[in-house]
């Protein structure tokens, strides 16, 4: 995934306060599918970021296909714990890509107050000016199979599997 380009790049920090702020969370993250954190916001202590991130991409993309499964097209939101520790992951569509939000609260909030602010969240992404998507380029199947099978020859891999240690 490429990383969203928006009009300014302090819009993302800019929104993400704001909905940690009103929301009452902990920790905040803004975070591409692969986890690549684009902006973050609050108390990071006693928190492991790369756990974090890692963990919250992989829920997201399990779900996503969990959903798929059931005939649906996605979870819309996450919702795990109680007391001082609970998480709130959802997604947030843009043009381009699917960006992933990871709250954090504890008992000063709930999770009621943390989805309406995050469906605020979601209008102001929205609005925001995202680049166009683009374009991809088309290849035929038949297309694709004559490259991979060149690439095959060029390797020396036109018979069959290459063991790793070779």
């Amino acid at each position: 995934e490429t990383t969203p380009e928006v009009d300014s790049p302090h819009l993302l920090q800019d929104a993400l306060e704001r909905f940690a702020r009103d929301a009452g969370v902990r920790l905040a993250l803004l975070m591409e599918g692969s986890g690549r954190i684009l902006a973050r916001h609050g108390d990071e202590q006693g928190v492991d970021l790369a756990a974090v991130t890692t963990l919250g991409a992989g829920i997201q993309s399990a779900s996503r296909e969990m959903a798929k499964m059931l005939g649906q097209s996605s979870f819309e939101q996450l919702y795990q714990g109680r007391g001082e520790r609970q998480l709130f992951l959802a997604p947030i569509p843009t043009p381009t890509s699917e960006l992933i939000l990871v709250a954090l609260f504890g008992s000063n909030s709930n999770v009621g107050l943390v989805r309406v602010r995050f469906d605020e969240l979601l209008r102001e992404s929205e609005a925001l000016h995202w680049p166009a998507a683009a374009p991809r380029p088309s290849r035929d199947a038949a297309a694709f199979e004559a490259e991979l099978a060149s690439g095959l020859e060029r390797d020396g891999q036109g018979g069959g599997p290459r063991s790793p240690f070779s």
